[in-house]
Parts: structure tokens; sequence; C-alpha cells
């Protein structure tokens, strides 16, 4: 700022610097006029938050798009929009939108479903992450149709990394049969290649070398699995070589079921090979015999149950011993 002259230095002016003194005193008019205006403006625009910067610009992107819907967290992961949903979701600007706008009869069942719509447009590890971390219980829901996050990831060509963070998570999900008699073994099988074609963030191994990985992930987590038949009386390695899978990972799971028929065969030298069929069956419930049979809901088999302990079954009813050893008579 620009001092004011003092009275003295005032007096001591000669008439010929009427003129400068005049000048002096507009230019200090127009600088203090400026710092008023400057102080104003700062008082005004408050810096914002980094969501609250998210969440404008998404406002901004929305309405260059002439798109008249609102933007929701669905939303985004329908239009499978990974980066912004990643900043959404690291800024806090999640907070600040809606979780669902679909059409009412569209929306998800609740919000421990939005794992599953993640896996059913290949979300990659990262926003799996974030999303497990906002909706924890989200990994241990089932769905409508018994299925946990891993089997939809194992159907939908999901990376090696993905699904090892979802078995770390979740390690009850790799021995559990949907209402179609399913494990994620059987998903992966039939349908993880076609999956993998449609990935579109950017993949780091060859299709071959990552269902290897995959699957030599499911089977140490549970070993006999490839012994294990659906609904249709098909076990993954014929989903496996229907689907035209490597030759690798046919031999991969082939190995792992003799192996485990040879252990399971040791340790019941009396049986004979169908009833190992049955108590293989016997030791993996399925949705369907538990919501169908024993009256169980499926939607309740997580950690909010307190008699239902992760990694383990609740007890099954007798009539249930029955129904499997019809079902499963082959």
């Amino acid at each position: 700022m620009i001092p004011l002259p003092d009275s003295e230095s005032r007096s001591k002016n000669l008439p010929g610097d009427r003129f400068l003194n005049t000048t002096v005193l507009t230019i200090i008019s127009s600088k203090l006029v400026e710092e008023q205006e400057e102080s104003q403006s700062t008082t005004r625009k408050a810096p914002k938050s980094m969501g609250a910067r998210v969440f404008d610009q998404m406002e901004m992107d929305r309405m260059n798009s002439n798109n008249n819907g609102t933007t929701s967290l669905v939303r985004i992961i329908k239009l499978q929009k990974w980066a912004t949903l990643e900043k959404v979701m690291v800024s806090g600007a999640v907070d600040m939108i809606p979780f669902d706008d679909s059409p009412l009869e569209q929306r998800l069942a609740g919000t421990d479903r939005i794992l599953h719509l993640a896996c059913q447009f290949q979300a990659p590890l990262r926003i799996v992450q974030l999303l497990s971390d906002r909706h924890p219980m989200s990994m241990r829901t089932l769905d409508d149709d018994g299925r946990y996050p891993l089997h939809i990831a194992c159907a939908r060509g999901a990376k090696p990394k993905v699904i090892n963070y979802m078995l770390d998570a979740c390690n009850l999900a790799v021995r559990w049969q949907d209402k179609s008699g399913k494990l994620p073994l059987h998903h992966l099988g039939e349908s993880w290649r076609k999956g993998w074609k449609t990935v579109r963030n950017t993949r780091t191994q060859p299709e071959q070398e990552s269902m290897l990985a995959v699957t030599s992930m499911l089977l140490f987590e549970y070993p006999e699995s490839p012994i294990i038949e659906d609904n249709n009386e098909t076990n993954s390695i014929e989903y496996a070589i229907q689907s035209g899978a490597d030759i690798k990972v046919v031999k991969r799971m082939q190995n792992e079921s003799r192996n485990s028929w040879r252990r399971m065969k040791k340790r019941n030298e009396s049986m004979c090979h169908d009833d190992l069929r049955l108590s293989v069956r016997s030791s993996t419930a399925s949705s369907i015999d538990l919501e169908e049979i024993s009256g169980l809901d499926i939607s309740m088999m997580d950690e909010r149950n307190a008699d239902f302990a992760p990694g383990s079954m609740p007890p099954l009813p007798s009539s249930l011993e029955e129904f499997i050893q019809s079902a499963r008579m082959a």
C-alpha cells in the first residue's frame, strides 16, 4: 500500500506540485478499492472439498452429454466408468449421489448386492476393493440365484488378482453350490473364457495363463471341486472341455480330480465309487437344498446370522440326506 503524505510534507509542496499530489491520491484510492474487492472475492469463494469438486465435474459431464437422468453409483458401474468411480469413492463424493436411480422394478435388492453388480460388469481389483470396504457384507451375501460375488466373477472372466482377493475375503464361497448346483469352478469352466474376451481394462497376462492361475487358486482352496456335479449332472471338467479351455486347464482339473478320488478311497476303503460320490455331495450342501428342503433363507447365510459361522456349513436336516441320495444317484 502507498502511504499518504503527512501534513508537514503537504505544507512544503509548491503550487507546481498540485498535479503530482492529485495523481498520488488517485493511485492510492484505486489501490484501496482493488484490495477491498480482492478481500471480498476471497471471502465469497471458499475453497471446495475434493468430493465437492468431483461431484461438480460429474454434473457438468452429465449436462454436456444431455443425460436427463441423475448420476448414481449403480449407473457409474453399469457404464463401466472405473476411473470416475474410483475418484468418487476416494474423494467422498459417493455420499453426494444416490445409490441407485434405476426404475423401481429394476433396482438392486439392497446395497449388499453391489459387488454382484460390479462383478457382472467386470470391475477391476481396485474397484472391488473400494466397494468391499464400503459395503463389507456384500462379499458374503447371496443373490436371488444363490450366488456369491465369487461365482459371478468366475463366470465373467475376472483376473487372477480379483479372484485371489475374493477368496481371501470370503473363503466359504468356493465350496458353495448355487441354485443350479454350480460351484465357482463350474462357472469358470463354462463361461470364464467368454467373459475374459469382453473385459475392457488392460490385461497383463494371456488368456491361457490367467485361466490356469484362477483354476489353480480354486483347486487349492477346494481340491474336490472337479468331482462335484451340478443339477445337470455335469462337472467342471466337462464344462471346460465344452468351452474350449486350454488343455493345461483341463489337465489341471483332471489331475486334481484323480488325486481327490484316491484320497477319498484311501480314507474310506470299504465304500464303493457311487457311495463316495454321494458323500462328496453331502459335504457341499447347495442353495437350492437349503432353501427348498430345510426352509432356510439363503439371504441370511452370512456373518449377520449368529448361528452360521463363516467357513462352515449349518447342520443339515435328515430329509436332506435322503434328497441327496435320490437326486445324485448315477
